[in-house]
């Protein structure tokens, strides 16, 4: 696998998006892209985006994490507990409003193994990944697979 390219630019002044890449031998073994879900309080915890320092936060415990030949369901495991871990240090003695919600973020994480790539996907954010150079199939995992598919086919038909 090969990162062919990255585009994480935010719709406002502070991006909640982010990606990361683990290489070894010259060769992708992880990739993951987080969505930070913007705007679920009337107000941020902490100084700038909650959802900004989650992605950070996890972006730092991914690069440990998926180094490694765990499964990535152990991988997503470890991650949420060391993100609640984070989360209760960094608001230890803050004012936490009644009914507010902890920052989130949508998550694919693709890894090699040896007997090949495993896939997660936790929110609505799509994996799109092409078999080959000369393989023109390309695997799509979004949420509404159907509705994709249905899409890019009535979209291919007008062009």
């Amino acid at each position: 696998m090969r990162l062919a390219g990255a585009v994480s630019q935010g719709s406002g002044s502070i991006s909640e998006d982010g990606f990361g890449v683990i290489e070894r031998d010259g060769r992708v073994s992880a990739a993951w892209v987080f969505d930070g879900v913007t705007g679920i309080n009337e107000r941020n915890i902490l100084p700038g985006s909650d959802a900004a320092w989650l992605v950070a936060r996890a972006q730092d415990h991914l690069l440990d994490l998926a180094s490694g030949d765990q499964s990535v369901l152990a991988i997503l495991d470890q991650l949420v507990k060391a993100l609640i871990a984070d989360w209760s240090k960094a608001t230890a003695g803050l004012a936490i409003p009644e009914g507010y919600d902890p920052p989130a973020a949508c998550l694919i994480l693709a890894k090699r193994y040896g007997d090949g790539w495993k896939a997660l996907r936790l929110g609505d954010s799509c994996l799109l990944a092409q078999h080959g150079a000369n393989d023109p199939h390309v695997t799509a995992a979004s949420p509404n697979n159907a509705f994709d598919n249905w899409l890019s086919r009535e979209a291919r038909k007008r062009r």
